[in-house]
């Protein structure tokens, strides 16, 4: 694991564990996930906006779920936190809860990012 990072926005370790220790297939995943996470954001920030508690729910569930394959506990946290919040139907406190999983968002691509050019650079 690179000394400068921090394990809470992303462990490698626990990642390359979770794909059995194929760097391939997280190089893979971490593609996959950059194509896809902004897509996924984009309708969490609608389905704040609007107030719809179960597309909340389910769109944080999803983010959620797609940052856990990189052990990345800020933005799972985050994620968990507004999934809550729409299964509770109590939005209240929502839009803090995604600006904070922005954030953990916005420190984690880079990371994905470094992860997704492993692939480029031993894959075909």
């Amino acid at each position: 694991m690179e000394e400068n990072q921090d394990p809470v926005v992303l462990d490698q370790e626990a990642a390359l564990a979770n794909v059995d220790g194929d760097v391939e297939l997280l190089a893979e995943t971490a593609a996959l996930f950059l194509e896809e996470y902004p897509r996924q954001l984009s309708a969490l920030q609608k389905a704040v906006k609007q107030g719809d508690a179960r597309a909340t729910m389910h769109h944080a569930h999803t983010l959620k779920g797609s940052v856990a394959n990189f052990a990345a506990r800020e933005a799972q946290q985050a994620a968990f936190e507004l999934e809550s919040m729409g299964r509770q139907g109590d939005l209240h406190g929502a839009i803090l809860a995604l600006e904070a999983l922005e954030r953990a968002l916005a420190r984690l691509h880079p990371l994905i990012a470094r992860l997704a050019e492993k692939r480029a650079v031993t894959g075909p």
